[in-house]
């Protein structure tokens, strides 16, 4: 097996890809010993998701992970069920099917699955954003009214800014706000206080008249404290893994 010092593989592969493409190679995801991965498992399981460490694997014939756990048990996975791998790597977000090829429990639970033919993946941008619809209060700061507050709905997220949608105008340009939201992460809600300036605001087109007005703001986050910016960054990362589809 493969050292934790170098890539998961007991032969190479020669990146086929760029960056821009929709398919790539084993190769390109970089997997080292140890990283961890998300498996969507099948319906007979519940199609739970559950996150595995990397063994390693060898190359066009197998690829070896830790056995799932999932609510402190292992699903019962037979030979040829079909699981989902989800990866995020280098900037980039990676999903394939694979099937249980085995399921061993010595020395230690883990699987070989089918090494995958087909890799589809998206190249993330530095500060990826993700979909959502999370309700946030707001404040203006330095309002005369400190007690005023506005509700907003986040349509994306990131740890450096978000977009937040109004059904009538409400705030300025460069105009600095107080926002506070709730996020779920690995079921653990945690309440986010940010501050932010607006950098942009549009009316979104309506086709039709009678369609209620909405206004898109562009916020930067300023002056985020650490701990606020790595549940950010974890929240953004999970959705990423969990739900690639979502990312903007």
């Amino acid at each position: 097996m493969s050292s934790e010092n170098t890539p998961a593989t007991m032969s190479t592969t020669k990146p086929a890809t760029k960056d821009s493409d929709l398919a790539f190679s084993f190769a390109d995801m970089r997997l080292r010993v140890g990283d961890r991965i998300q498996l969507q498992l099948p319906v007979s399981c519940g199609e739970e998701r559950a996150f595995v460490k990397v063994i390693g694997y060898l190359d066009n014939v197998s690829f070896l992970v830790g056995a799932p756990l999932v609510l402190g048990n292992r699903p019962s996975l037979r030979e040829n069920d079909k699981v989902v791998v989800r990866v995020f790597s280098n900037q980039k977000a990676f999903a394939f099917d694979c099937y249980v090829k085995r399921v061993n429990n010595a020395p230690f639970p883990y699987m070989h699955l089918s090494f995958p033919e087909k890799i589809q993946g998206s190249v993330v941008r530095k500060d990826p954003r993700i979909k959502s619809r999370i309700i946030a209060s707001v404040k203006i700061a330095g309002s005369a009214n400190p007690d005023e507050k506005f509700s907003v709905l986040i349509t994306n997220l990131s740890a450096a800014g978000a977009l937040v949608t109004t059904n009538r105008p409400m705030f300025e340009k460069n105009q600095k706000i107080l926002m506070s939201f709730q996020i779920k992460l690995h079921h653990i809600e945690s309440l986010m206080m940010v501050s932010a300036i607006i950098r942009n605001i549009s009316e979104d087109e309506r086709s039709d008249p009678n369609t209620a007005l909405s206004i898109s703001h562009g916020l930067q986050f300023v002056d985020v404290d650490p701990n606020s910016t790595m549940l950010l960054h974890s929240l953004i990362y999970q959705q990423m893994i969990e739900q690639p589809h979502t990312v903007v």
